[in-house]
């Protein structure tokens, strides 16, 4: 069952004379090619013998566009849409628009179907609207290095001389249509968008690798002199400028206070730690194609060595949290820096041995252990982070009342980061540390990094 057809209107002309040329007020036209409604000329001739011949086009596409062209430049030329009426709008039919009379009806169904489902909304989207243009005169005092910059987003705006708009369609421009201030405009933002997505890959002097995703920004100016030529990468925390007549400089950007997965404030401290340490390996590249590898250098910051020590910090944490995949921490240098658990934590993660002294209870006899399982935890702005290690004995004493016991390298068994407020999450913390020291010969350290003395 075919579905039904809209309503469909008609201009018919008629002629007695040889020729197809169809002639209407330049107002009926626009009026069709503006229609949402089915619209068609008819034209019925009789020729000399007597006999009539139907033509007919569709107002669609090509017709559309001449109709809507010519109402632009009446505008443009001065004559208001009122006085359409005055003009007058001419097109020419051809024998391939002739249809017979019997099969006109069913011709103008077929052309209304073809449009699909939804008629109206295909006929406006034919040409869509117009396209806003202008010219923006910049000044005073405005340098070609300035103008540069600003395109690649270093500087916020620009200083503007004066602003001009207007709306082309079909290629008339017509004035814009809402109020533009008069006079000069203070500034202006004419930041270019990123070019291409870039995989960037950096060395540090530590001989520690981070890789990043970044984006090219070129300046979207003609003619620019080749010494003047540079782009921009952009990278989560750091600028590359390159000017490609010499070297690429690095220009660190960062907010202590803002907060980053683990991972992300990891290598933003280690980028951070390498100021002022020695010679960065660059290398950026489109896919597969390299574009850029060079030997840079980071000048010092105040507080280099307090960024190597955090970025530690920061590795322990992306460690403890790399399990999660859609809710994933995210913590600040503020938050590693206000921690009290900071310090234990890590060195509960990072020891390499252990030495402890037990005083046995009760009757004083000492069963040796096989191992001990520890847990950690520590605080970090609104999440908890936690752990469970295996400690392997590797010498047990006793001398005296007490037992001596040196344990070697830990194993991490579990890891942990939830909200603060998650007791759900910290009952499970628990019962897996009990699951662990159930069996007998394990020695049971509950949060053990609470308890470790820093050297």
């Amino acid at each position: 069952m075919q579905r039904p057809l809209p309503a469909i209107f008609v201009q018919t002309k008629s002629h007695k004379v040889e020729g197809l040329r169809v002639t209407m007020k330049l107002s009926n036209a626009l009026k069709l090619a503006r229609s949402p409604s089915p619209c068609f000329a008819l034209l019925l001739t009789k020729g000399s013998d007597g006999c009539d011949a139907w033509y007919g086009v569709h107002f669609w596409d090509e017709l559309m566009a001449r109709v809507l062209k010519r109402a632009r430049e009446a505008t443009r030329n001065g004559t208001p849409e009122g006085r359409f009426n005055k003009l007058s709008f001419s097109f020419t039919m051809s024998e391939a628009d002739r249809h017979d009379a019997d099969g006109l009806l069913d011709w103008m169904a077929d052309q209304v179907r073809s449009a699909g489902p939804h008629y109206a909304t295909a006929k406006q989207e034919l040409h869509g609207g117009p396209d806003i243009v202008g010219t923006l005169s910049i000044g005073p005092s405005v340098s070609i290095e300035q103008l540069i910059d600003h395109q690649l987003g270093l500087t916020p705006s620009i200083p503007l001389a004066s602003i001009r708009l207007s709306l082309r369609r079909f290629g008339i421009d017509l004035p814009f249509p809402f109020p533009v201030p008069e006079g000069p405009a203070n500034f202006a933002s004419m930041q270019a968008l990123p070019s291409a997505v870039c995989d960037i890959r950096l060395r540090g002097p530590d001989g520690i690798w981070i890789d990043l995703a970044g984006e090219v920004i070129a300046p979207g100016l003609p003619n620019i002199p080749e010494d003047k030529q540079k782009i921009r990468i952009r990278a989560p925390f750091f600028d590359i400028i390159w000017p490609l007549s010499g070297e690429p400089q690095f220009k660190a950007h960062f907010d202590t206070a803002a907060r980053h997965s683990p991972i992300d404030l990891e290598r933003m401290l280690r980028f951070l730690s390498w100021t002022g340490q020695g010679e960065i390996d660059l290398r950026v590249s489109i896919g597969d194609r390299p574009i850029l590898g060079a030997i840079s250098h980071l000048d010092a910051l105040e507080g280099q060595p307090m960024y190597a020590a955090l970025a530690e910090h920061a590795t322990a944490l992306a460690t403890l949290s790399a399990h999660h995949k859609t809710n994933v921490p995210r913590i600040s240098m503020e938050d590693v820096m206000d921690s009290e658990e900071a310090d234990q934590l890590l060195a509960f993660l990072s020891m390499s041995d252990l030495g402890m002294k037990v005083e046995p209870a009760g009757d004083g006899q000492w069963h040796d252990i096989d191992h001990a399982i520890a847990s950690g935890a520590g605080l970090y702005g609104e999440w908890t982070f936690a752990a469970i290690q295996r400690l392997p004995v590797t010498s047990q004493k006793r001398e005296g009342a007490e037992v001596h016991i040196r344990f070697g390298k830990p194993v991490l068994l579990e890891r942990y980061a939830f909200p603060q407020d998650d007791e759900a999450a910290l009952e499970r913390l628990q019962a897996d540390f009990r699951r662990h020291i159930a069996k007998r010969g394990i020695l049971g350290l509950e949060y053990l990094s609470s308890q470790l003395v820093m050297p």
